[in-house]
């Protein structure tokens, strides 16, 4: 069987919900490296959004985020024939069309993993398709790349159902939780997640913040009570299954 058809029947068993399959048909696309058929103007693959989003997700394409940024300003102006060839004949209204039908996929680029000269010559030109706030952030990390001022505030403000996962310094302990209310506190205030740590909003690189932790669980989350430093923290958003 070749990749179309194990595509079609990707697809196919996604919509009758069948998990397993589709998972597994998914890693073989992926281990195919097909990320660039997806993106293939001639392919009608690309009109399934769900499916590219399914595959940006992955931390497995073995594809630079520049290049994965490049792949989906191509798909979407296949998708948008009445978009101006060259970007300076855009209208605001040109830039919204293509911020709305990108929506999906912005929010899963890593953009502080790319490299300066492409945030400047590839990013640079769409940054009113971006957040304000993330462009804010990107700009500090031209100046400054080695401490971009990204805080775990920034990223969660007005979210709900967020689950953040950190890692501890020289231990390797994977800790976080789940916070199924909107994050909308000032930093100074203190956030209760499910059974898990407390912490407070302001902590970034080489920055002290405070992390409560609850002795009493049957199962103690850590060994110790003592101050610890993370490395890294990833923050993910829980969103209803739509059937």
């Amino acid at each position: 069987m070749d990749n179309g058809n194990i595509y079609d029947l990707m697809i196919l068993a996604n919509e009758l919900e069948f998990e397993e399959l589709s998972e597994k048909l998914e890693n073989h696309l992926i281990e195919s490296k097909l990320l660039l058929l997806f993106l293939n103007p001639q392919s009608s693959l690309l009109e399934n959004e769900s499916a590219l989003t399914s595959v940006l997700k992955r931390d497995d394409l073995q594809t630079k985020e520049s290049e994965i940024w490049d792949y989906l300003i191509k798909w979407d102006t296949t998708q948008n024939s009445t978009l101006p060839e060259k970007l300076k004949d855009w209208s605001d209204e040109n830039i919204m069309t293509l911020k709305t039908t990108l929506q999906q996929c912005l929010p899963l680029i890593r953009y502080f993993h790319i490299p300066n000269s492409d945030i400047v010559y590839k990013i640079k030109p769409y940054k009113k398709i971006l957040d304000k706030r993330l462009w804010n952030d990107l700009k500090l990390y031209l100046m400054l790349p080695n401490q971009p001022e990204v805080t775990f505030w920034d990223i969660c403000h007005g979210h709900a159902s967020i689950i953040m996962i950190t890692k501890v310094e020289g231990t390797n302990e994977i800790i976080g939780g789940l916070n199924p209310l909107a994050w909308d506190k000032p930093k100074e205030d203190w956030i209760k997640q499910i059974r898990v740590l407390h912490f407070q909003f302001s902590f970034t690189h080489d920055e002290r913040s405070w992390c409560s932790v609850n002795l009493y669980y049957e199962n103690p989350i850590r060994t110790t009570v003592t101050s610890f430093s993370i490395i890294d923290y990833e923050v993910f958003k829980v969103v209803k299954k739509s059937i």
